[in-house]
């Protein structure tokens, strides 16, 4: 393992927010496993400065690593605290405490990479001065390191519960230097609030009914850095959405095998099925046979194989995927399966339960609704969406200047007020727990 250490000095003097920094010994130790390094490092910003080359010199051997990127970003940002030009935003930190960012995410193919990726993104685009750390305690020394800077810390969240009962972590009369719960917010995919502050301090990819705010996501960078394939250049593909095995067997499954073999069947075999499923029941044997597996793939091979496609059908699984925005901005359609439907009002969608309940309410051409289990409405929709070619379509809340004002907003309120508000309310009422703020 290479041990990795980045020698930081400076004065930090008050006054009129004028920073310089001293003897700062910054140490860390990942192995590249635990944090992968990256294949598209940041651009080296040429300070022409030997003073800043001398206190904040690059990692060697190490220069393609999160913490050669996290140096590069210290560099920056201490040449122009101390030159008085930092540009908009730069001054402030966020530090992306959790193994799901990271400067090698935009290989990887789940639902948890597009968000984090899109974020990561915005905040770059924004200009904000960000860090890479695999954890909340990885990040600490960082945090200490300017800690007035630091606007905002996204993590998981059960590091910030056990952060939050840890004395050498959150912030408290005995460790100053520590964590304020009101930096620190959730980053969690399912919505999940294990925040003692609450449900504000949690963000998330959808709406789950936690409370949690939804951040949302973009795919349109992702989308726009590919090329559009015209319908006559591509395959006569149906992607089955769905990427684990064990979705075939779970109760919100919306298709049988009868199904899909009847809709190759419609099309005289013209039609193949495929999709990328892993295995991951005990069952060895099995595997769709109506359908070509092409099994995990990366960021490349997916994308290149939806793109290539003339209509994605859902499966019901899994729930809030982001596969069908990606589809529609590569211009295939969506088949969205509707698992609950209100018997005595079939037609109100309002009461229906689908697989992306956000596009319910998108028509044909882009996407169309079909119930469960009804095979020939499974037919007639892909038969009419290999007929209707669509461009490329992105909802509006999926535009990356969306994501930017959203991402802008989270790290720009005033989190300390806020908080301040709740321990307020906790004291008078006699609540716990309280915090240091």
């Amino acid at each position: 393992m290479l041990a990795k250490s980045l020698l930081i000095r400076g004065l930090l003097l008050s006054g009129i927010t004028l920073l310089l920094l001293t003897g700062f010994l910054f140490r860390t130790h990942l192995s590249p496993a635990s944090f992968p390094s990256s294949s598209h490092p940041l651009p080296h910003t040429h300070d022409q400065d030997p003073l800043f080359d001398r206190l904040f010199p690059l990692l060697q051997g190490a220069e393609g690593e999160a913490q050669a990127e996290n140096g590069r970003q210290v560099r920056r940002l201490v040449a122009c605290l101390a030159r008085g030009e930092c540009k908009e935003n730069q001054a402030g930190v966020v530090i992306l405490a959790s193994s799901k960012f990271g400067p090698k995410i935009e290989g990887y193919n789940n639902a948890e990479r597009a968000w984090a990726l899109s974020v990561q993104n915005a905040l770059q685009q924004l200009g904000y001065t960000y860090l890479w750390f695999p954890s909340l305690q990885d990040a600490s020394a960082a945090y200490r390191l300017f800690p007035d800077l630091v606007k905002l810390v996204l993590a998981d969240g059960r590091d910030i519960a056990q952060c939050s009962t840890a004395p050498h972590c959150i912030k408290s009369p005995s460790n100053s230097l520590g964590f304020p719960l009101w930096k620190l917010v959730s980053f969690s995919p399912e919505g999940a609030v294990t925040q003692p502050l609450g449900a504000q301090w949690v963000v998330a990819p959808d709406e789950f009914g936690t409370g949690a705010q939804v951040l949302g996501y973009s795919v349109e960078d992702a989308c726009r850095a590919r090329p559009f394939v015209p319908r006559g250049e591509r395959e006569q593909h149906v992607y089955v959405l769905g990427d684990r095995l064990s979705y075939w067997y779970h109760r919100d499954y919306a298709w049988d095998d009868g199904a899909f073999w009847g809709l190759r069947d419609a099309f005289y075999l013209e039609v193949t099925l495929v999709g990328g499923l892993v295995n991951d029941t005990q069952w060895d044997t099995y595997w769709p046979p109506y359908m070509d597996n092409y099994g995990p793939m990366g960021a490349e091979d997916y994308y290149s194989l939806l793109s290539h496609s003339e209509v994605l059908v859902g499966t019901g699984l899994p729930a809030n995927s982001p596969a069908p925005y990606e589809a529609l901005c590569f211009g295939v359609p969506f088949v969205n399966p509707i698992l609950r439907w209100d018997e005595k009002r079939p037609f109100h969608r309002e009461s229906w339960v689908t697989q992306n309940d956000a596009l319910k309410h998108l028509e044909p051409p882009y996407v169309y609704h079909v119930k469960r289990m009804d095979r020939e409405g499974l037919v007639k929709a892909v038969r009419t969406a290999r007929a209707t070619p669509i461009g490329r379509y992105i909802a509006p809340n999926m535009y990356q200047s969306s994501l930017r004002d959203r991402v802008n907003e989270l790290v720009e309120t005033d989190w300390r007020a806020r908080a301040q508000e709740i321990i307020s309310r906790r004291v008078a009422a006699f609540e716990e727990p309280l915090f240091e703020l």
